[in-house]
This record gives structure tokens, C-alpha cells and sequence, in this order.
């Protein structure tokens, strides 16, 4: 008995996906079947969809570029995924207060002892950003039939959104986190990384998907050590540094952003259990304000990455003035600092 897999038509999928009316069912088909193509530089052709979506085209393709947004915001930033994160296709109303699971470390004690509880804690987070990435096409555009508008759209969107995300995060890491080497960024090295490891390990920092990010200046230092060229990632896609399963930390990522925070920051080794990211969707204003449907001039869509479970909402709209087309992600985020013993800084001075 043979058993043969066949790969589905992208234009069959395509066709799943506007028509699935669940957003997390909708992601599934896109990543399962759509993602394939566009990464490996293909284009959907909304021009053989046929008259069944012709009515359509606009709405699909922001969803796709969306769509497509989401799952490069993982690519390009993966650190997004190195922190304690708590992403819902829920609502929530803007300054909301709600609560995230911090991971805890049982106490061992001799054969007998009574057992303790887990030492997991709620912790409080006040999702007080309210942000969207906008971008407009003309209807020309949105509607073409000839060019990558899928990743002509997602590429920017992404890059907007998940760097603001990432840049709010860790502007959190301050001298609360005491823990820190002070070396020039020109003279970080192999050792340096150790270093640090030696540091999380002494602190009792868990072992556990542990992440680097340093700063441009620091990544140069790290290219040019020969001791980091085994570690050094070749199948990264873009031009930042990449170096996996380096001394303990499953990826040391550069992140040319990386803020200094007022501390002359150059890179931050940390647990996940060091900081706290919550995303929510902001309530639909059609059902704030009471109307029915087609009661909102516009388009409103969930659209949800189904790994991480991040969503957006995704809004359509026609402006009057120009009749271009802006397509907007919006997202409500909070974010903390965990455990500061969990994570190790790296400062110029």
C-alpha cells in the first residue's frame, strides 16, 4: 500500500479562504496552503477566481496582504516569540486591565516533604496601546490582476506594526534589571556571551528557550569573531544576524532598534519569564455604536496568525476624497516586566 501526497491548488485555497467565515479556520488554510507560495515567490491570481468573487477582490486581497502581515511579523521578529506572551482573538476595550499566567519553579525539598503548590502567578497588565498600521492603494491597485499586491502590501505592514510592538516592549528593560556586563559594543565577543549565560545560570534563571538581542554595533563585533561563525544562522530571512543554539540561548538575534533607554543598552539576554506581552482586539465600532449590518461604512475582518494565536482587526475602507483604499491593522497591546532576575543586560558604560 502506497500512500501519495498531493499538494493543493493555491487558486482552491484562495477559494477556501474567502469563503471559511472563521477567522482562526481562515489562518489555518492560509498558513497549511497559501503561505508556501508567496514564500517561495509566487503570486495568487485573483484574475482566475472567476465572477463568483468578483464582487470580492478588494476585500480578499487586504485580507491576504493582512494575513500575510501577521505571519512575517514572526519571521522578521522572532523575539516577539521569546517572551511570556498571551495573544487572543478576543475584545477588549482600550486601558482594560487583565490578567497573564508568569511561569513559576516548584520548590524541591527531600523525599516526603509536603508537596508545594505551583508557583505560577497572575499578573496584572493594563492594555493601554491602542495602534494601527495603515497603508492605502488605489483601487486600481488593490484590484490588480498582474502584480504581487499580497506581498507589494505585507511586507511594510508588517515591518510597521511588529517593530512598534518590539520597540514598546523593550523600552522596559531599564536598570531594574540589575544584572549587566559593561563592555565597549566593540568588544563583545564569544566570551562575553558565556559570560552572561554564567551570570542567568548563577541567578538560577530557568534554562529554558533563552534569547539574545543585541544591537547592530554588537552583532559587528559578533560577525567578526570566529568563534560565533558555527552559530551563525545561513538560512535567516533578511540581513540581520542570527545565531542559534549559542551557549545556552536558542537565538541571539540583532535588532538594529534596539533602544538605549537612558542605561547605554546594547543587547538583553533573557528568560522568557522576563517580560510580559498581551495582545487583544479592539471592540467592533459597528456593534459599539448599535448598528446593524451594513451599518458601518466600511470592512471589518478578524484576521488571526493560528501558531501564536496574535490577532488583528483588520479595517477596509474607501476614502471619499480620492477613492483610494486604506487598509488598516489595528491591535490593543500591553506589555511588563516579569521576573528582572531573568534577564542580563549588556551596557556601553
Amino acid at each position: 500500500m502506497s500512500v501519495t501526497i498531493t499538494k493543493i491548488d493555491p487558486l482552491l485555497a484562495v477559494k477556501a479562504y474567502a469563503k471559511e467565515r472563521d477567522a482562526k479556520e481562515r489562518g489555518r488554510i492560509y498558513t497549511d496552503d497559501i503561505d508556501p507560495l508567496l514564500c517561495s515567490g509566487g503570486r495568487v491570481q485573483f484574475e482566475n477566481l472567476g465572477m463568483e468573487f468578483s464582487n470580492q477582490l478588494g476585500t480578499l486581497s487586504s485580507d491576504l496582504i493582512s494575513q500575510r502581515a501577521l505571519s512575517l511579523i514572526f519571521v522578521r521578529l522572532p523575539h516577539l516569540t521569546s517572551m511570556i506572551t498571551d495573544f487572543k482573538a478576543e475584545t477588549a476595550r482600550l486601558n482594560q486591565t487583565i490578567f497573564t499566567r508568569k511561569r513559576g519553579l516548584p520548590t524541591v525539598g527531600d523525599f516526603g516533604d509536603p508537596v508545594s503548590s505551583r508557583a505560577d502567578e497572575d499578573v496584572q497588565l493594563t492594555l493601554d496601546k491602542f495602534r494601527q498600521a495603515a497603508y492605502s492603494y488605489s483601487a486600481t491597485e488593490i484590484n490588480s490582476t498582474s502584480r504581487n499586491i499580497v506581498e507589494e502590501g505585507a511586507e511594510p505592514l508588517s515591518a510597521a506594526l511588529g517593530a512598534d510592538i518590539v520597540d514598546t516592549v523593550f523600552a522596559l528593560v531599564t536598570a531594574d534589571f540589575t544584572s549587566k556586563t559593561t563592555i565597549a559594543s566593540a568588544s563583545v565577543d564569544f566570551g562575553h556571551i558565556t559570560g552572561a549565560c554564567k551570570a542567568m545560570n548563577t541567578a538560577g534563571v530557568p534554562g529554558y528557550k533563552r534569547t539574545g538581542v543585541v544591537n547592530s554595533d554588537v552583532a559587528e563585533a559578533l560577525r567578526n569573531d570566529e568563534l560565533m561563525i558555527p552559530n551563525l544562522s545561513t538560512d535567516a530571512q533578511s540581513a540581520y544576524a542570527v545565531w542559534r543554539m549559542l551557549q545556552g540561548f536558542e537565538n541571539v538575534i540583532e535588532y538594529p532598534s534596539l533602544p538605549g533607554n537612558s542605561i547605554y543598552l546594547t543587547a538583553f539576554f533573557f528568560a522568557p519569564e522576563a517580560l510580559l506581552l498581551a495582545t487583544r482586539l479592539p471592540v467592533n465600532p459597528a456593534e459599539m455604536a448599535g448598528m446593524g449590518p451594513g451599518g458601518y461604512p466600511g470592512v471589518l475582518t478578524r484576521i488571526v496568525e493560528p501558531n501564536s494565536g496574535f490577532a488583528v482587526l483588520n479595517n477596509l475602507f474607501v476614502n471619499a476624497s480620492d477613492f483610494s483604499i486604506t487598509s488598516r491593522l489595528l491591535t490593543i497591546f500591553g506589555c511588563a516586566r516579569g521576573e528582572v532576575a531573568c534577564g542580563h543586560r549588556f551596557v556601553s558604560q
